[in-house]
C-alpha cells in the first residue's frame, strides 16, 4: 500500500508542486531517493532544512533578498513534507511548525 500511495501522490501532486514554486530539480531529486510513502516526509523536510540553512547563511551575510528566496523554498518544502501526511500527526505538526518559522 505504501508504494502505491507514493505513486498516487506523485501522479496527482507533481504539477501542483511545480505551480506552487517547488524547483523541478528538487522534485526529481526527492523522487529518486524515496521508494516508499513513509520516506516522503523526511525527504522533503531534509530539503526544507537545506534551504533554511542557506537562508540563515544569506541573512548572516546581509543578503536579505536571497535569504527571502531560500526561506520561501524552505517553507514550500516543509509544506509538501506534511502534505497528506495525516497518518503521522507528530510529523505533520512538525512540518506545519517548520513551514511557519
Amino acid at each position: 500500500m505504501s508504494k502505491e500511495r507514493l505513486e498516487l501522490v506523485k501522479r496527482r501532486s507533481t504539477l501542483r508542486m511545480v505551480g506552487d514554486g517547488v524547483h523541478y530539480a528538487d522534485i526529481l531529486d526527492v523522487y529518486a531517493r524515496i521508494a516508499d510513502w513513509e520516506e516522503w516526509f523526511d525527504a522533503w523536510a531534509g530539503k526544507g532544512e537545506h534551504y533554511a540553512a542557506l537562508a540563515r547563511e544569506a541573512l548572516a551575510q546581509g543578503r536579505r533578498v536571497s535569504a527571502g528566496e531560500w526561506l520561501w523554498q524552505a517553507s514550500i518544502c516543509y509544506q509538501y513534507a506534511q502534505f497528506q501526511f495525516s497518518h503521522r500527526p507528530e510529523k505533520r505538526r512538525l512540518g506545519q511548525q517548520k513551514k511557519a518559522e
